[in-house]
């Protein structure tokens, strides 16, 4: 039933006459779990799109290292102290150290440590060498990545809902300083959801193709239109300070009151 209504809730974002009527039915607090709800699931889909792209990536390294006819790297250094890269998870650079603790990674002075769960990996890469094992080059990139991939993951999402949540703001300030001086009202909190409901719009152009194309501004400029086409809509004449979606919730009412006697009346039947 809920997610049947979160569908229902996207296919109503796109027609601004339906939008509008969301901004009265849904609170504030709703408006914005379905929008991180729309991002998370958006953002999920997107991940799949690309997951044709990242299996070529072994073979994108193979690519590359064959440009080179030798490539070595030279490591000589002594260290009097751990160097930490990340606590948390810990990821730790010691030439000191040949086994692996309680790390999430270690690189020694001649090998490089993975661990997460049960999983273990030993990887001797030979820095002076490296054309002589690009198999090891690729496995250690490959499980780096993929090790990686969740916290880069909640990144990219964090910093796409701050971005989004910035051209929303953005959006309702522009449209405010609009309507007033078009001397008509609305009130920003049913702007605000207005623009939470509208950017459906853009967060699906804007994530769904990226896999295969980059839509630049377009998802912001259908955004603009439709969430201007709807802001007008709701907007009330100068001096009207009911607002639109305090409207609707009396008409609901009046609805809801106008059923109350007819179920009195077919209670009483029943009795009888």
């Amino acid at each position: 039933m809920v997610f049947k209504e979160f569908i229902t809730t996207i296919l109503r974002s796109f027609n601004p006459a339906s939008a509008k009527y969301l901004t009265a039915e849904k609170k504030l607090v709703n408006s914005f779990v379905y929008f991180f709800a729309l991002l998370f699931l958006t953002l999920f889909i997107t991940t799949l799109l690309f997951i044709p792209t990242l299996l070529k990536y072994p073979k994108l390294v193979d690519d590359k290292i064959a440009k080179f006819d030798n490539l070595s790297i030279t490591f000589n250094g002594e260290m009097n102290s751990q160097l930490i890269i990340s606590e948390k998870p810990l990821i730790l650079v010691d030439t000191s150290k040949n086994n692996i603790t309680n790390e999430f990674i270690l690189v020694s002075k001649d090998k490089t440590y993975f661990s997460w769960l049960f999983v273990d990996r030993e990887y001797d890469v030979s820095y002076t060498n490296i054309l002589n094992s690009p198999e090891k080059i690729k496995n250690a990139v490959m499980t780096l990545t993929i090790l990686l991939a969740p916290g880069i993951w909640i990144a990219i999402y964090l910093a796409l809902a701050a971005k989004y949540i910035l051209i929303i703001l953005i959006a309702v300030a522009v449209s405010l300083i609009a309507l007033k001086i078009a001397k008509r009202e609305i009130r920003f909190t049913s702007l605000l959801k207005a623009g939470i409901y509208t950017s459906t719009i853009m967060i699906l152009l804007d994530l769904i193709p990226k896999p295969f194309m980059n839509m630049r501004f377009i998802p912001i400029l259908v955004f603009g239109v439709l969430f201007a086409i709807t802001a007008w809509m709701m907007s009330q004449v100068h001096g009207d300070k009911r607002g639109f979606d305090i409207k609707v919730r009396e008409k609901v009412r009046q609805k809801e009151e106008q059923k109350k006697p007819r179920r009195e009346q077919d209670i009483g039947f029943e009795k009888y």
